[in-house]
């Protein structure tokens, strides 16, 4: 499972479209299809430091295209995810709130926390994404 999971883009019927090409672009690791669905100006960010937690850092529509944004898979074993839509404004920005349970492959350290990702949707594309962790208990489990 990686942050682009379908638990993320049950987000809003305006949208829904977006959110199905989305899902099935980053399942199925599809270039030309993540390519339709993330605007070409598209940031990802990742809260932390890369050094202490590989998944964290910013990252562009190329760094997604060639697979450089890390997946959960890669690092953790997920136990489980749940991701509720917390706030919706007019613009097409959201606030999902996430509660995850894992373990990480390297250390054998369950963790447990809850983080906020904001998500901006701009003319049926990916736009903008920050997620933001309390990385008190991420750094603990990653060492």
């Amino acid at each position: 499972m990686c942050f682009f999971c379908s638990e993320c883009f049950t987000i809003d019927e305006d949208d829904s479209e977006f959110a199905q090409r989305l899902r099935l672009a980053m399942d199925e690791g599809d270039r030309s299809a993540i390519d339709s669905v993330i605007a070409d100006d598209c940031v990802l960010q990742i809260s932390g430091s890369p050094e202490a937690l590989p998944f964290a850092g910013t990252y562009t529509k190329a760094d997604v295209i060639a697979g450089r944004v890390p997946r959960d898979d890669e690092y953790c074993e997920v136990h489980s995810l749940q991701m509720n839509v917390w706030l919706r404004e007019p613009n097409r920005k959201y606030a999902v709130l996430c509660h995850k349970k894992a373990t990480v492959h390297s250390t054998q350290k369950s963790f447990e926390h809850d983080y906020v990702v904001l998500i901006e949707v701009a003319e049926g594309k990916l736009k903008k994404w920050q997620q933001f962790h309390d990385t008190h208990d991420l750094v603990r489990a990653f060492s």
